[in-house]
């Protein structure tokens, strides 16, 4: 079974609040792929959680200002996670654990072309109890042999997410448009595997994006340019820690890109 349940009430008809609670899983299984003889092909059990959330969806200022804000709280069974064993990357079930979160997301319509979208999270993610033989025996001297304790954070887990997205639209006089824009996301630090390894730790990173465009007056066609990770911000977006080879690895963000694109409707 995995049910949801939800309730909302309106306040006013500018502003509605809710409450909910979800049940979700995720099947177990078993690592097809074993570089090492074992008695057993290495298998796990299901994940499942469970999850609160209350919020709120609000607009102000005569619909120019919109304000969604939401908590939740996730609780954790047998969480599925990867981990080296010997050669072989093996998904086992790590332990239980916790989630507690706040989500804010805003859009105003200033004015004069003007408008403003903002966006911030927080996030506490923590392991309650630990499944016994993660580590293998290491001796969990980090950078080369970490280890997952109860203490550890949990992967891609970062504390912050925020982002700000100003954009401008002015109206030519031949009835076309041109729209202006620029993002910036900021990400606090957060590790890229379930072992914490020191030199997979992703530090906090701040990317900027931004694009021009242009938009016939019929709507029939746009044209856009614009660039993406335009600082050339370079950040670990995966990785992994092979202990018995002695290799630590992982795949690094896009540089900064440029694009041209045209968007026609026939």
């Amino acid at each position: 079974m995995t049910p949801t349940v939800g309730l909302q009430y309106q306040l006013t008809p500018d502003i509605m609040t809710y409450v909910s609670y979800a049940k979700g899983y995720k099947d177990g299984g078993w690592t097809a792929r074993v570089t090492s003889p074992v008695p057993a092909v290495p298998s796990f059990g299901p994940e499942k959680d469970q999850t609160y959330e209350i919020g709120t969806k609000s607009e102000w200022l005569h619909h120019h200002l919109m304000v969604n804000a939401a908590a939740f709280y996730s609780d954790y069974d047998n969480i599925q996670l990867n981990f080296q064993k010997g050669e072989s990357p093996t998904i086992q079930n790590a332990g239980n654990a916790k989630i507690f979160g706040t989500e804010l997301d805003t859009r105003w319509l200033i004015g004069g072309g003007f408008s403003l979208a903002a966006t911030a999270g927080y996030m506490d993610a923590y392991y309650t109890t630990l499944a016994a033989g993660l580590n293998y025996g290491q001796a969990c001297v980090q950078p080369w042999q970490a280890c997952t304790t109860l203490g550890s954070k949990l992967p891609k887990t970062p504390k912050w997410k925020s982002s700000l997205s100003p954009v401008y639209v002015t109206e030519l006089n031949n009835g076309a448009a041109l729209r202006f824009g620029v993002d910036f996301s900021y990400t606090a630090s957060m590790f890229n595997d379930a072992l914490n390894t020191t030199l997979l730790r992703r530090g906090d990173t701040r990317v900027y994006n931004t694009s021009a465009t242009y938009i016939s007056s019929d709507d029939r066609y746009e044209v856009a340019v614009g660039g993406t990770n335009i600082t050339n911000d370079r950040y670990l977006t995966t990785g992994n820690q092979d202990t018995t080879g002695g290799a630590i690895w992982g795949t690094y963000s896009a540089p900064a890109e440029w694009y041209l694109t045209l968007r026609v409707k026939f």
